[in-house]
């Protein structure tokens, strides 16, 4: 996902090695049978900065 990304509902289904996050304000949500082995957000975003770590 990439800058190109901005207000986006993404829904991912299936199986991923990795996922890189380079984008603000996105809504991840997977569905069905999904595996994601690593997740990066390469962006800080202020959602995330009061995420429980």
């Amino acid at each position: 996902m990439s800058e190109g990304a901005i207000s986006e509902d993404i829904i991912l289904e299936g199986t991923f090695e990795s996922v890189t996050i380079d984008a603000s304000e996105v809504k991840i949500s997977t569905q069905g049978d999904t595996t994601i082995r690593e997740i990066l957000v390469a962006k800080k975003s202020d959602r995330f900065a009061n995420y429980p770590r």
